[in-house]
């Protein structure tokens, strides 16, 4: 795995993972999406537009995640049906895209993780879920389980300090993929 604290490859990989998405899963899945006219000037711009012609484009973004946080049991989560969401994003989010929707694209292409001594195993996953960042604050609000990245305690580079971890459950699954 690529080092984490890496945010620069992270974020070429993010703009990958985005045009992939919105051109082959996201017409699948019966979305009208559209990559943010906004990236071009601003590759920090949310990633997304939505809404059919004539109407009001709204702000969505994509959340991919591919490894299962192994250890969220030891939080009281199914790692199998965990993501993590930022902070720092809910508070962007929140400032800029108040009616913004976030898709978490979850492939789990890491199923087994050994840690201290203890193999983490999850079943395979592949789907879409979404909800508001309302819905999101909401989540927070009512639980707010964080993880916060030791290795991140005296970063420079921008990357996010700590993460919010959300059960899928409580998201709104937009579809599975590959029969999972």
């Amino acid at each position: 795995m690529h080092d984490t604290e890496d945010r620069q490859y992270w974020f070429e990989l993010g703009l990958q993972k985005e045009h992939a998405f919105v051109t082959q899963l996201a017409p699948m899945l019966g979305l009208d999406l559209q990559i943010n006219p906004a990236k071009v000037g601003n590759p920090k711009a949310i990633d997304f537009v939505s809404g059919a012609a004539g109407e009001p484009a709204l702000p969505a973004d994509l959340k991919t995640q591919n490894t299962p946080f192994s250890t969220a049991g030891r939080m009281g989560k199914n790692p199998g049906r965990t993501v993590t969401f930022n902070l720092k994003d809910l508070l962007h989010y929140e400032r800029l895209y108040p009616q913004a929707v976030i898709f978490f694209h979850v492939h789990w292409t890491t199923l087994s993780q050994s840690f201290g001594g203890q193999t983490y195993t999850v079943p395979p996953l592949n789907g879409v879920w979404q909800a508001s960042v309302k819905q999101l604050r909401a989540l927070v609000d009512q639980d707010d389980t964080q993880h916060a990245y030791q290795r991140r305690v005296n970063d420079t580079q921008g990357n996010a300090k700590a993460s919010y971890l959300l059960s899928l459950d409580d998201l709104t699954l937009v579809g599975l993929l590959d029969g999972a």
